[in-house]
């Protein structure tokens, strides 16, 4: 019995000892593999840690080359941004395309967009919504330093700069040469004519005169079409017959002249009276590009890229269109209203707005995908897309430009070139000015008739302390 416990005893001591080796090699295991790894811890290299990422939201705007500027400026940045030895990683988050009122809802309910961009028009209600803040940090970048003053202009309201010109046209007065050789004009009258409109000595009057001579003799079927009646186009006639912006820019209030606006309608008065101007100018909105390289137009009142769609219409290749439009087409800037006034250009260009929600930590990555995305070279890429003039003169160096014939010599008209007022009162100037306009193409009203129909409409809906009424 001695010897069986006995037995039993050395074996479980024998079995002790293994278990207790075991165990022993474990714990070593285990050891030794927490030595290791917080020895490949502290030697990991240090840029392996978590990179930061920065979050842009962009809204979407795939007119001309916008959104391909915009994916070339993010990656510019993060080229920048790994040059400067910086674990930075900026991302864009393109937000889809709305409309002003949906903008407007989105904010409401905590939907920024970082970027996004609007007509100049649009700054003053923006800024009343909330949705945009000041960037005058614009006046001091380098991509923006060449810019005419009156580009700056564009971009201001009430003091501080609001918003990134991204592109620009102007509205030519596009002319049938061919039919001015029909009713009796020289070569030489012919090019003398941009001259003339830029001294004043050929006005709008004139224009009409002319317009109504070809219409009358049935060498065009129009005398006067635009690219439409709610277009930049008639507001352009209306300044240039006004001899003036409706805009006070230092007491920030819309000017609602009784002589300036009577005026104006007298011109499309006698504009219809005559025959110049048909009572269905505003149908012409689509088909007057057609109707203009089919020789059926006397003038065209267009942005630049009215050219594009002239091409279009003319349906053959960029070079044949181009020497047909030279060969049979010429242009000017507006003319003025009356004699020795300035000729004049309207234009709507687009605006870079950044959103009132971003801080001074995002601010230096949106400024700079903004600068980024004015790159000489996206500029001419754009225009190239699009029929707009690049704004800066880098943008205008571009080698490219000076092969696009066209733009290349309209550029010149930047200079003489405005936009309408970004002020919360303008928006339905222009909507009951129209209605007046109507009223003489549609009823057959009178230019006083029209004006007090304006005036009435306009008082009953504006905040009269935004307006000088005289």
């Amino acid at each position: 019995m001695r010897t069986k416990l006995f037995m039993l005893f050395v074996v479980l001591l024998g079995l002790t000892v293994v278990l207790g080796a075991c165990s022993a090699k474990n714990n070593t295991g285990k050891e030794a593999a927490s030595a290791a790894d917080v020895q490949n811890k502290s030697n990991a290299p240090k840029d392996a840690k978590t990179k930061e990422i920065i979050k842009i939201s962009v809204g979407e705007d795939d007119y001309g080359a916008r959104m391909s500027n915009y994916t070339a400026a993010f990656k510019a940045l993060n080229e920048e941004l790994t040059a400067q030895g910086k674990n930075v990683e900026v991302v864009a988050d393109i937000l889809p395309a709305v409309g002003d009122d949906e903008l407007v809802l989105q904010a409401q309910a905590g939907q920024y967009r970082d970027i996004s961009m609007n007509s100049s028009l649009d700054i003053g209600w923006e800024l009343d919504a909330g949705l945009i803040q000041p960037i005058d940090w614009l006046k001091e970048s380098e991509v923006f330093k060449t810019l005419p003053q009156n580009l700056w202009d564009i971009m201001e309201y009430q003091g501080h700069v609001y918003g990134a010109i991204q592109d620009m046209d102007a509205s030519p007065l596009y002319i049938n040469k061919t039919a001015l050789k029909t009713l009796g004009w020289s070569d030489a009258d012919i090019e003398g004519l941009p001259d003339r409109v830029l001294k004043g000595d050929w006005t709008m009057d004139d224009m009409l005169n002319v317009a109504a001579e070809a219409v009358k003799k049935k060498v065009t079927k129009y005398g006067l079409v635009s690219d439409g009646l709610d277009n930049i186009s008639v507001q352009d006639i209306n300044n240039q017959m006004m001899g003036f912006e409706p805009y006070d820019q230092e007491q920030s209030k819309v000017i609602f002249d009784k002589k300036g606006i009577t005026d104006t309608y007298s011109f499309w008065e006698k504009g219809i009276k005559s025959g110049a101007i048909t009572k269905d100018f505003a149908a012409l909105e689509d088909v007057g590009f057609g109707y203009y390289v089919n020789g059926d137009v006397m003038f065209f009142i267009g942005g630049t890229g009215s050219y594009n769609s002239m091409k279009e219409a003319y349906g053959k290749t960029d070079k044949e269109f181009e020497d047909w439009f030279y060969a049979n087409s010429t242009f000017t800037l507006i003319p003025a209203g009356s004699k020795g006034g300035e000729p004049g250009s309207l234009a709507n260009p687009r605006l870079y707005y950044v959103s009132s929600k971003v801080d001074e930590q995002k601010m230096p990555y949106v400024q700079r995908i903004i600068e980024l995305a004015m790159a000489p070279n996206l500029q001419m890429d754009h225009t190239i897309a699009s029929g707009k003039l690049p704004v800066t003169k880098s943008g205008q160096e571009d080698p490219r430009f000076s092969d696009l014939r066209f733009l290349h010599d309209v550029a010149y008209m930047l200079d003489y070139t405005k936009v309408r007022p970004p002020h919360l009162a303008y928006p339905d100037y222009l909507k009951q000015q129209i209605k007046g306009l109507e009223a003489i193409m549609v009823n057959g009203a009178s230019a006083a008739e029209a004006y007090k129909l304006f005036e009435e409409n306009y008082k009953q809906n504006v905040d009269q302390d935004q307006v000088i009424f005289r």
